[in-house]
């Protein structure tokens, strides 16, 4: 798997989840990401001993787009990760969740960023999944490690203006979902 490695100072595997996917395992890994406006969603079940985490980009498909079921977007991202928990042998009932990411910049504007924190707050509430904890919105972006086996999530808040090249990543890939050119530079 690309973004698979052995962390030493973890003593177990480290597996990067990029923009627009999620992972989900029952091995007692480390699952690590960075956002800026994006957002991810950790759950553990702890009956099991499992979880996962994703991470999107917006909460919707934009009208009149065709990229169809795309992990980018919060409503598939949400849907695909907990159904393959349930897949595993997970209860809705019983899942723990912890909520990350939503920053802003004057780059991005807060308009991604809140957009994908009140999606998810309100997918959440709407399938009856409680949520254990949260670090979201701000003017921040986020590490995340998340231990799946555990459900223990750490949160390293970067500052965004000193992260330049987040933002400029999560430009570029909403740019080209929303089809606006590419005119905006950092300096």
């Amino acid at each position: 798997m690309k973004g698979r490695y052995f962390h030493s100072g973890e003593d177990r595997w480290l597996i990067n989840v990029p923009a627009e996917s999620f992972h989900v395992t029952a091995a007692d890994e480390v699952l690590s990401t960075t956002l800026g406006s994006c957002v991810s969603v950790c759950v553990h079940e702890p009956r099991l001993g499992i979880g996962g985490l994703n991470h999107f980009l917006l909460p919707h498909e934009p009208a009149g787009s065709d990229h169809g079921e795309a992990l980018r977007y919060g409503c598939y991202s949400m849907e695909h990760l907990l159904d393959e928990l349930v897949r595993m042998g997970a209860l809705r009932s019983s899942m723990e969740v912890k909520v990350f990411g939503g920053g802003s910049s004057p780059i991005l504007g807060s308009d991604v960023g809140n957009a994908n924190i009140t999606f998810v707050l309100d997918y959440l509430q709407a399938e009856g999944i409680a949520i254990t904890a949260r670090d979201v919105g701000g003017h921040w972006a986020r590490q995340i490690r998340y231990y799946p086996k555990t459900g223990l999530a750490r949160v390293r808040r970067l500052d965004l203006s000193r992260r330049p090249e987040i933002v400029e990543a999560e430009r570029r890939l909403l740019n080209g979902l929303l089809g606006v050119p590419d005119r905006v530079e950092l300096f």
